[in-house]
């Protein structure tokens, strides 16, 4: 009877093997579509229940190769869908269709995004400088600075001597330092 028990158990095992197994392949196809740009939305597959992605406008389940609705107009998306559906590996289908189209579509959406992020964190940094008392500003300002980053160190040193870990040591005394050096550089500035 016990080894009836331990067959039933190693059976079980190879069960939860293979579905394991299974679990994985899936994340690896989910996790090599978002490095190759892919995005994953709140949706998903009314089929099999997986996460519905979306390439160049197109939606689909990389699982099943449902297509999903298009979220615009674009012929060609709807194109690259078509041949990755009839695919009974989706993962090749998926990967080596939208993979041409990625890189001429990325580079204009990611450049602009960070174009307007730029200027705006100089702009605070020049206003004080148009006003028409910048030395009295400053002096508020440099006091205001000095006396954070001495709060600063002493905090960090604090953390550092409390650390548990050497990691967590190391890190708290290169902020300290960090600060020190800004510190060392706002008594220049004086």
């Amino acid at each position: 009877m016990s080894d009836f028990d331990r067959e039933k158990e190693r059976e079980k095992l190879r069960e939860k093997y293979e579905r394991d197994k299974q679990k994985r392949e899936q994340s690896e196809r989910l996790s090599e579509l978002l490095l190759k740009g892919a995005t994953m939305t709140d949706r998903h597959c009314e089929t099999c229940g997986d996460p519905v992605f979306r390439w160049d406008g197109q939606e689909f389940c990389p699982t099943c190769q449902q297509p999903g609705e298009e979220t615009t107009g674009e012929s060609e998306p709807t194109e690259t869908a078509e041949p990755s559906s009839p695919a009974p590996t989706g993962e090749s289908a998926v990967e080596v269709e939208p993979d041409t189209e990625r890189p001429t579509d990325s580079q204009p959406a990611v450049q602009p995004d960070r174009q307007p992020r730029q200027p705006t964190p100089r702009q605070p940094a020049e206003t004080p400088d148009a006003t028409g008392q910048p030395s009295v500003a400053a002096d508020g300002d440099l006091a205001t600075a000095r006396a954070s980053l001495e709060r600063t160190l002493a905090t960090l040193a604090q953390q550092a001597e409390q650390a548990d870990t050497l990691a967590e040591t190391r890190r708290y005394l290169d902020g300290a330092r960090d600060a020190a050096e800004a510190l060392d550089a706002a008594e220049q500035v004086r």
